[in-house]
């Protein structure tokens, strides 16, 4: 699908995405180049997706300005991206990857309900991600995806939606 904002970048972290106050440090933001692109995405692709269906955060999330960003390594073993922005600075990494496999899957199978998806993916076997200094939490487990045992852990590369 062309965007009908243009390019651009955007991170999404959601660190209490149902607003737990328990978790004062937790960061609830979008960093991005293209704040338009960034809201649409989040409108009509992310707040689709299980993981993300009635995640109140959505509504309540910062965008700020990407300041910088940079991805490194090699997507056949290892991989990393740094996203900074006003007041966050996010360090993911992934490793342990395993070959890499291409889906297709038809809009009603697709997590938005709405787009046909084409995309390579590579599942990884061991993540990190570091928020302004601080490790955390989490770790991939496995899952049913696209016909196959994989984790919730992947880099999704050439990503293609198309509206149905």
């Amino acid at each position: 699908m062309v965007s009908p904002y243009g390019r651009g970048q955007a991170l999404v972290l959601l660190e209490s995405p149902l607003l737990d106050t328990s978790l004062p440090e937790a960061l609830n933001v979008c960093v991005t180049d293209n704040d338009a692109l960034a809201h649409w995405l989040v409108a009509e692709f992310l707040s689709r997706f299980g993981a993300f269906r009635g995640a109140t955060a959505l509504e309540s999330m910062r965008y700020v300005p990407l300041t910088g960003s940079q991805a490194s390594g090699d997507p056949r073993e290892s991989y990393m991206e740094w996203v900074k922005g006003e007041g966050v600075e996010v360090t993911l990494s992934w490793e342990d990857l395993g070959q890499p496999f291409m889906i297709r899957l038809p809009a009603q199978q697709s997590a938005t309900g709405r787009h046909e998806l084409w995309s390579l993916f590579v599942e990884s076997g061991r993540v990190s991600a570091r928020v302004n200094g601080r490790e955390l939490r989490g770790r991939p487990v496995p899952r049913d995806f696209a016909g196959r045992s994989s984790s919730t852990a992947f880099l999704a590369f050439s990503e293609t939606w198309i509206r149905a």
